[in-house]
C-alpha cells in the first residue's frame, strides 16, 4: 500500500473509531444522566424525531438526561455499527438496545426496547458531533418484571448516584479523561493481535454479519462467508454441521422463517490475526418471536476462524455456543 494511499486508509480508520466513540458517548450521557455530556455530542442545527419526541436537540439532552426518581436503572448498548466517510461527512447507522427498571405503584419494572439509528454525522469545532437522527423500531416493546437483576448491574441511578458531577468521560474542550477505576489499566491486552487494519476490518464484518440478520437479507448475511466456509449450529437440529457458503445461506434461510421477528447484536471477547489467517471469540444477544408468539431472548458465544480473500476477510468457520436462554 502506497504512502499516500495508507494515509487515507487510517485517517478513514481513525473517523470511524471517532464515531463509534461517539455513539458511546451517547449511551454513557444517557445512563449517566449527564446533561453537559450529552449537550457536547450534538451539532448545533440538529433536531431528533424518537417518536416520542420530536424537536431540538438540546431540548432532546434536557429531557433525556432529566433527574427522574422513578429510574432506578438504565442500559444503552449500541453495536452493529457501520460508517461510510467522505471527507468532512459520513453515513452509517447503529443499532441500539436501551433497558431501564422504573418502580410503578411500588413495583420495579423493566423495560426493553431497541431500533436502529441511521445518520448523517460531520465534523463541528473539530470534533464528530450527532447530527439530526430518525429513530426506527426494531424491537417490540417489552415490559416485564424485573426477575433476577443485580442492583447496580444496570447503572444504578437512585437519586444519592444520578448525575453525579466530575463522572464525563469528555471536558470541555474534548479532551478525555478516565474513570478512577480504569486508569493505568489501559494496556495492551492479551486477547487482542495483529494489525489494527485486519483487526478493525474484521469488526466490520461482524457488524455486516449481524446486519444481515437484522435487515433479513441474505445477500448481505451471505457475504460474509467463506465459499468453502462451515458453520456449527448444534442448538438447531440438523445444523450441528453445515458446510459450504450456498448451504449456509439456504439453512440460515430455513432458519429465519421461523421467526416472524429476529434482532443480533454482537460483541467481540478476543482477536487475533496471522497474516491471512485470525481465530476470534465473539458474543451474541439476541430477541427473536417464533410462530406461536413466545418471544426467546438467547445469549451465546461464537468461536470463530476467518480468512482474508483477495484483500476481504471471510467466515472460514463459527461454531455456535449456548450461554444463557433458549
Amino acid at each position: 500500500m502506497a504512502g499516500g494511499e495508507r494515509q487515507e486508509t487510517v485517517e478513514a480508520w481513525l473517523a470511524k473509531q471517532a464515531l463509534l466513540e461517539l455513539c458511546h458517548a451517547y449511551c454513557v450521557a444517557v445512563d449517566r444522566l449527564d446533561r453537559p455530556l450529552m449537550e457536547r455530542l450534538w451539532w448545533p442545527e440538529a433536531s431528533v424525531d424518537v417518536g416520542v419526541f420530536a424537536g431540538n436537540a438540546l431540548d432532546y439532552a434536557a429531557a433525556i438526561t432529566a433527574p427522574n426518581d422513578a429510574l432506578r436503572r438504565s442500559f444503552h448498548l449500541v453495536a452493529n455499527a457501520l460508517f461510510a466517510v467522505e471527507g468532512d461527512e459520513a453515513r452509517g447507522q447503529v443499532y441500539v438496545l436501551a433497558s431501564s427498571t422504573m418502580v410503578e405503584e411500588g413495583e420495579e419494572v423493566e423495560t426493553l426496547v431497541g431500533g436502529r439509528y441511521p445518520r448523517p454525522l460531520r465534523p463541528a469545532a473539530g470534533r464528530v458531533a450527532l447530527p439530526p437522527p430518525r429513530f426506527l423500531p426494531r424491537l417490540r416493546l417489552a415490559v416485564f418484571p424485573r426477575r433476577s437483576a443485580r442492583p447496580g448491574a444496570c447503572g444504578d441511578l437512585s437519586p444519592a448516584r444520578s448525575a453525579r458531577p466530575g463522572r464525563s468521560l469528555v471536558r470541555p474542550g474534548g479532551r478525555r479523561i478516565l474513570n478512577l477505576r480504569q486508569r493505568g489499566a489501559i494496556m495492551a491486552s492479551d486477547n487482542f493481535s495483529g494489525p489494527w487494519e485486519d483487526r478493525l476490518a474484521i469488526r466490520e464484518l461482524l457488524d455486516t454479519y449481524a446486519d444481515g440478520v437484522n435487515q433479513r437479507d441474505a445477500v448481505i448475511w451471505g457475504s460474509t462467508w467463506a465459499e468453502d466456509a462451515e458453520w456449527n449450529l448444534p442448538v438447531v437440529p440438523g445444523m450441528e454441521s453445515v458446510r459450504g457458503r450456498d448451504n449456509i445461506v439456504r439453512a440460515w434461510q430455513e432458519a429465519m422463517a421461523l421467526f416472524p421477528f429476529a434482532f443480533m447484536a454482537t460483541s467481540i471477547g478476543s482477536l487475533h490475526v496471522e497474516g491471512e489467517r485470525a481465530t476470534m471469540r465473539s458474543y451474541t444477544a439476541e430477541v427473536a418471536v417464533l410462530q406461536d408468539g413466545t418471544e426467546i431472548r438467547p445469549r451465546g458465544q461464537y468461536d470463530d476462524r476467518l480468512v482474508k480473500v483477495d484483500g476481504r476477510w471471510l467466515f472460514a468457520r463459527r461454531s455456535f455456543r449456548p450461554l444463557h436462554g433458549e
